[in-house]
């Protein structure tokens, strides 16, 4: 079951089952911006999250759009985990997902039910 909870987190990945997430800064923050540098945000603004331009970072995924589950095991789940689908990066995360690991599970008994169980 773990092979194929990798498989699942890697098709998650490189298809987000949430696209993005908004949250808003109650200090004020800066963020690095792609090559723009970092640039500063007031309290109250808005932050949004791609989760899809997140996944195809390549400072954060090499070779990002390469499906390769148990080569990025250690960065889609455990205490090292960078994977930031279902709101929340491994299992740490103030906003996670509630519904993360009953649907994970879900689509890991579906493949089982149609591959067979893993060996």
């Amino acid at each position: 079951r773990d092979r194929m909870r990798l498989v699942v987190l890697e098709t998650a990945r490189l298809n987000p089952p949430v696209p993005e997430t908004v949250a808003v800064s109650y200090e004020p923050e800066e963020f690095q911006i792609g090559g723009l540098g970092r640039r500063a945000f007031p309290p109250g603004c808005p932050v949004l999250l791609s989760y899809a331009n997140v996944a195809l970072d390549e400072a954060v995924y090499p070779r990002p759009r390469t499906f390769a589950p148990y080569e990025r095991a250690s960065a889609l789940w455990g205490p090292e985990a960078s994977f930031v689908g279902y709101n929340g990066v491994g299992d740490r995360g103030d906003r996670l997902c509630p519904g993360r690991d009953l649907s994970i599970d879900i689509l890991i008994n579906l493949l089982e039910a149609v591959r067979g169980p893993a060996a």
